[in-house]
């Protein structure tokens, strides 16, 4: 999680990258819709900073300036 807020805070300062690609390996499935905000209430020891790590990093990518493209290999589902 670190160095994906790392990186997406290099991107954005490179005129060079115009557009951000995701890709996962090894990822059978893919879901989205968490709300981490209710994970951390119910969040065991030791799972609260890599929550948060998440939260910081996926609001990296929220605020992305450039195009962000998710490549997906595998089954996908969304949360509502």
């Amino acid at each position: 999680m670190d160095d994906l807020a790392i990186a997406l805070t290099d991107f954005e300062q490179d005129d060079n990258i115009r557009v951000v690609v995701l890709a996962a390996t090894d990822c059978p499935a893919f879901c989205a819709g968490a709300d981490l905000k209710q994970v951390l209430e119910k969040a065991e020891p030791g799972e609260k900073d890599f929550l948060m790590q998440c939260r910081t990093s996926f609001g990296a990518l929220r605020n992305c300036s450039k195009p962000v493209i998710a490549a997906i290999n595998g089954m996908t589902m969304v949360a509502v």
